[in-house]
């Protein structure tokens, strides 16, 4: 189940992302890519496949970030707070 303390994480995690994304997304990977892989893997019930997917999907994530605008990540950092006071 996911709690307040994980959700509290991934903000933690975003804002690092927003600031430096290179260094930051080391840190992405090494607390979300088992857990990707395991989903993954109970998705296609493939070792390869899985590794390949979960390798993929990280690498299109690093690109899709690196596309975001500072704007666009000051956009998404505003809906959030609005949604924690809602």
């Amino acid at each position: 189940m996911y709690n307040e303390s994980e959700n509290s994480q991934d903000e933690h995690l975003a804002l690092l992302l927003s600031e430096d994304l290179d260094r930051s997304f080391v840190k992405l990977v090494t607390i979300y890519q088992y857990r990707l892989y395991g989903f993954i893997l109970r998705q296609t019930g493939n070792t390869h496949d899985a590794e390949d997917i979960t390798q993929e999907a990280l690498m299109r994530a690093y690109f899709a970030l690196k596309s975001y605008s500072t704007t666009q990540v000051a956009a998404l950092k505003l809906q959030r707070t609005s949604n924690r006071k809602t």
